[in-house]
Formats: structure tokens, sequence, C-alpha cells
């Protein structure tokens, strides 16, 4: 027969037992609190342990256990008593070379958990919120400075950054900038990331700045200025232009949507014997995921047409030298 009892240590924490059982005031493992073992004994429990197989070695946690883990341990909350005592335990440890290798040496080969994983948009806003208006005290900052000071870049990585530099000369560098679209400069980054020009820092280097680069070239950024409202981008006209080419249908620009609740969504293009909308989604579009499937939905119960297709205009931009336009492929959703 079992009851319920509180802990005598004084935790206050309750817990069932059997009548009978030894475990009659105590809670699980709390009989020994606040009692402190001596050096001596616990080196000899160390010198009795040593060579000893751990029992549950190789052994591994089912699915139930496992389940049974995450439930116990999920909304815990650790003290800041807690946090405090282990701080002062472990500051000031130094770690030893020996042990240093040791770790380095196990985990030689092992994938990181985190590969192949994609960090999603809601993770994504979560980390920003977290992070925003964090400042760096002074004393962190000389702490990295600190432990960059004196370490000593490798040849190989030296030769991979001179190489890096002297493949963007200044003819590659011309021949670049007019192949690419025309772009916002801060649009510069998501082209250089794909490797079709160069760094910001060569630009200056080469050409001390974009602005001479743009007088050589006789190509000049596209103003900066937001657009207000609605408005066509940059490349769109384009690319509907060469899709329309494509399927020897005339395609509807900016068309207009009226939802029940009277807001109005325009669809980049529609074609109306179809009664297929047709979207060309910039760059930003892969941050505004769940808002375009929200939109997408909604005109869909207007319209009563055929699912969106969505042309990735990075892509396509990209690719369009290399791809013939009777070739040209678009997704649908």
């Amino acid at each position: 027969m079992e009851e319920s009892r509180i802990c005598v240590c004084g935790c206050g924490k309750k817990f069932e037992c059997d009548i009978n059982s030894k475990r009659k005031y105590y809670a699980n493992g709390h009989q020994h609190k606040g009692k402190i073992v001596s050096q001596e004994t616990r080196d000899k429990m160390s010198k009795s342990w040593k060579g000893r197989v751990p029992p549950n070695k190789g052994n591994k946690h089912t699915q139930k256990a496992k389940d049974k883990i995450s439930k116990a341990n999920k909304g815990r909350i650790v003290l800041q008593k807690t946090r405090d005592k282990l701080s002062k335990i472990h500051k000031g440890k130094i770690i030893s070379q020996e042990i240093r290798d040791k770790i380095s040496k196990a985990n030689k080969g092992r994938l990181s958990p985190n590969k192949g994983k994609i960090t999603s948009q809601k993770t994504k806003e979560k980390l920003s919120r977290k992070n925003k208006g964090k400042i760096i005290s002074q004393e962190i900052r000389d702490k990295i400075s600190k432990a960059n000071k004196g370490k000593i870049t490798s040849q190989k990585t030296k030769d991979k950054i001179s190489k890096l530099k002297t493949k963007w000369t200044k003819e590659a560098i011309k021949i670049a900038f007019k192949s690419i679209p025309n772009i916002r400069r801060a649009e510069w980054g998501k082209f250089q990331k794909l490797g079709l020009i160069p760094d910001g820092n060569i630009i200056r280097k080469q050409f001390e700045s974009f602005k001479n680069l743009e007088q050589i070239t006789g190509k000049y950024f596209l103003p900066s200025k937001k657009r207000k409202g609605w408005g066509v981008g940059h490349n769109e006209s384009f690319i509907l232009d060469n899709y329309e080419k494509v399927i020897g249908k005339k395609i509807e620009r900016q068309y207009v949507v009226i939802l029940p609740d009277g807001r109005k969504k325009k669809l980049d293009g529609y074609i109306l014997e179809d009664k297929q909308p047709i979207e060309v989604d910039e760059y930003a579009h892969k941050y505004r995921k769940i808002e375009d499937e929200i939109r997408e939905e909604a005109i869909l119960s207007v319209l009563e047409c055929k699912p969106f297709i969505r042309i990735d205009e990075q892509q396509y931009m990209t690719n369009r030298q290399k791809t013939n336009l009777n070739n040209f492929k678009v997704e649908s959703k």
C-alpha cells in the first residue's frame, strides 16, 4: 500500500512510497543531502572504480525512456543560487593540454549535429529578438582581443586569400559588373555570395570607391529610394516578357484582386484564359514565406484559379545567359 509523504530533509518535496519502504522519511537521494565526503574517501572510491567498465556502456535508451527523460526535464528551471554555485566551482579551472588533446582526438571525424539543418524563420526571429540591443562590454572585448593575439595564419589560408584577391583584376571586375543585372548598391552582397562579383573591400582597393567603378564602366546603380506602395520589381518586366514569348499567351500585369474584406492585392502577372497567376519572387521573398502562403491562400479563395507559378528572380537572372528560352522552367507550388 502506497502513501504520500513529505521529505524530512527540509526541501518540502512530496513523494509516494510503500508503507514498509526503506525510503520512509526521505525523497530519492535526499538521505545523503548535506553530508560531506572526505578527500580520503573520494580517493578510495576513485581507485576502486578505475579500470571498471560502466554497466550501461554500449546500452542505448529506448524511445520510451527518452520521452520520459524529456518530459521530466521540460520546464525545469535552474535557480540562480544553483547557477552561482556552479559558476563559482568552475571559475579559474584550467584544463591541461593532455585533456585538451584527448577531447580533440575523441571529437575528430565526428559530424556536427547541426550539419545540414536549416534554421527556421521562427527560430531566427527568436534569436534576433534575444540579441537585439545587446552591448558587448569592454572587458569581453579585451578578452577576445587577447585570445586572438599571436594567432598565426597558416600558409594554406594565406594562399587561398591571395588567390581570391588576384582573381579579381580591374578588367575582371569591369566585365563582372557589366554582366550582372541592374541592381541597387545594397544588393551587391547577394551577387557577391554567388561569386559573380568580388567583395566590396576589393572594389575599394582597385577603384577607391563604387562611384569610380560606375564612372569607368558607364553602368550605374539603381536609386536607393524605397518604392512607396505598389511597384514593379527591377527585373519583373524582363522575366515576364520572356515567359510571354515562351508560352505565346498574353500576361496581364499588376492584376488587381479584391478580397472579401475589401483589401486589394496585386498579382505580378495573370493569364486570363488559363486562370493562371504568376509571381516573380525577388530576394526578399525568401524571408517572407509564411506571409506569401497566407496571401496566396486568400487570393486563391477569391479567384478559384490554378496554383501560383513562382519564378525565382535571382536564379533566373543568374542563369539567363546559359538557359535557352524554350527550356525556361518555373516551379509551381
